[in-house]
């Protein structure tokens, strides 16, 4: 009988041992965020929603127990590859990194790229040079261990006034050979199609986001971006790299479990608010 108990005993003490272990592993983890919103466009129409969008988004990743999130609003090329520079110092650190991008972008010359607010487009030739490359946010991000993420809420179409245009309809996929061993890459609208505004207080993607985030937050980041809900048939693609990982999740050691908002009703095709086309 005292041989069954000492068994026990260290059966249950190894148990014990192993949840420790995995406690101090989960609580060493460092999440880091970079979410930039861009309203306040002069060379095109300003949008409603995208520094609210950031906002909220700060909240979300803050909710989640991320380490550090740093928060970039109407920012111009300069302040946002300043942003991207510093940020990916921050991720080299880091488990999981997120850059999350709420604004203007399109594609130029085969290329996908982030608008800043003072961005003339005038000709498509120096587009690239007044614009902020989508693989310079996916490198900002790269250097995280687990999870590197980059969320586009952004329109694909190519619509300020720019001159000697490619005509491209969507961003260019990410190429199989170009993908980055664990790396995920979320846009708000398949390609070709059209990412709204909205007309309440948060684009319809990010409000599909954050209800979806908060209803499961430990949902697998290869997972998470298929399950996106969105009103009028806006339908969010995503791209994703090879894992090592079985499992991996934004929710860290200090996160808490949200339940969703309310849900709020479809927005009406004669409602659904400005186009975020680039």
């Amino acid at each position: 009988m005292r041989k069954i108990w000492v068994a026990a005993a260290v059966l249950c003490g190894g148990l014990w041992l192993g949840l420790v272990v995995r406690a101090e592993a989960q609580a060493e983890e460092r999440h880091v965020a970079l979410v930039i919103g861009n309203s306040a466009y002069t060379a095109t129409s300003p949008l409603r929603n995208p520094v609210n969008d950031a906002r909220e988004m700060e909240k979300l990743f803050k909710e989640l127990g991320f380490n550090e999130v740093r928060v970039l609003l109407d920012a111009d090329q300069a302040q946002m590859l300043r942003a991207l520079n510093a940020f990916a110092n921050l991720a080299r650190e880091a488990d999981v990194a997120v850059v999350f991008y709420s604004g203007h972008g399109m594609e130029l010359e085969g290329g996908n790229y982030l608008i800043p607010v003072d961005a003339a487009l005038k000709y498509e030739k120096s587009g690239r040079d007044e614009s902020v490359s989508l693989d310079h946010a996916r490198r900002a991000a790269s250097g995280a261990r687990r999870l590197s993420m980059v969320i586009v809420d952004a329109c694909r179409n190519n619509s300020f006034p720019t001159t000697g245009r490619s005509g491209a309809k969507g961003m260019r996929p990410v190429s199989d050979a170009d993908r980055l061993t664990g790396e995920v890459v979320v846009y708000s609208t398949a390609p070709g199609r059209i990412a709204l505004d909205g007309t309440g207080d948060l684009s319809p993607f990010t409000e599909a986001l954050v209800r979806l985030l908060r209803a499961g937050p430990n949902e697998d980041a290869r997972i998470w971006p298929t399950r996106l809900s969105l009103p009028n048939g806006q339908r969010p693609h995503m791209e994703a790299g090879g894992f090592t990982e079985k499992h991996v999740a934004l929710l860290a050691s200090g996160g808490t479990w949200l339940q969703p908002p309310p849900i709020a009703p479809p927005v009406s095709p004669a409602a659904k608010g400005a186009s975020r086309c680039g």
